[in-house]
């Protein structure tokens, strides 16, 4: 009878001693699991960490947006808050990708640093009539030559200037593209970067264009409603 009063107390400090250390070891698991979702919640350093300049524009956006991520218009931003460089056409002319340098191309004088789209901008490539100089025109009017390239905006005729603004946008507001400064060109900018009046007159064209189209869009919204 001793014998199994024995055995039994033998076996509940077993059973207890496996209870504690399920328990310990229940404890632990969490402890890890709990470090690994902090770890996976934390931010993974960025890629640019090392580009001091790129770095900060990325925190700019945070605290502009509130978010992690920077705006869509982080290049409009970027023009605002800086000094940007006045480029003359030889050196927009050497950033062709070549050598390994790096691919620029001009929209209307502002100038975009295109090297992360290199597979579409680089020699022999799709738009690779683009890199190293402005080539406004080309935009609309699907003449991917330096002859088109030289063209006057003159020659753009309203119907064209929807597409120029479209085009301008897609660079202002591309997250890879980084705004570069301004083209010396007496079409778009002078040596101090302020506009010429050609540009100045440009733009006047693209308000008239936008609000003609503003006046479009509500027609066609009109006529919808009252063909319901």
């Amino acid at each position: 009878m001793k014998f199994f009063r024995r055995r039994h107390c033998i076996f509940w400090h077993l059973a207890l001693v496996l209870v504690i250390v399920i328990f310990s070891s229940a404890g632990t698991t969490t402890v890890f699991l709990a470090g690994a979702i902090n770890d996976i919640s934390e931010s993974p350093p960025s890629s640019d960490d090392n580009n001091g300049d790129d770095n900060n524009n990325k925190q700019e956006c945070k605290n502009d947006d509130g978010e992690g991520e920077c705006s869509k218009n982080s290049n409009e931003q970027n023009k605002k808050q800086r000094v940007h460089r006045i480029v003359t056409p030889d050196e927009l002319g050497l950033k062709t990708g070549e050598d390994g340098s790096a691919v620029w191309i001009s929209i209307l004088g502002d100038i975009y640093d295109v090297t992360e789209g290199k597979s579409f901008y680089g020699k022999g490539r799709s738009y690779g009539a683009f890199a190293g100089r402005d080539c406004t025109v080309c935009f609309v009017s699907g003449v991917f030559t330096a002859e088109e390239a030289t063209k006057h905006t003159d020659e753009l005729t309203d119907a064209l200037l929807p597409g120029v603004l479209e085009w301008a946008r897609f660079y202002a507001t591309h997250e890879a593209y980084k705004f570069i400064g301004y083209l010396v060109d007496p079409r778009y900018y002078n040596e101090k970067g302020e506009p010429t009046t050609n540009l100045i007159d440009l733009r006047k064209r693209f308000s008239v264009s936008v609000q003609k189209e503003r006046e479009r869009e509500r027609e066609r919204k009109l006529k919808k409603k009252a063909v319901v």
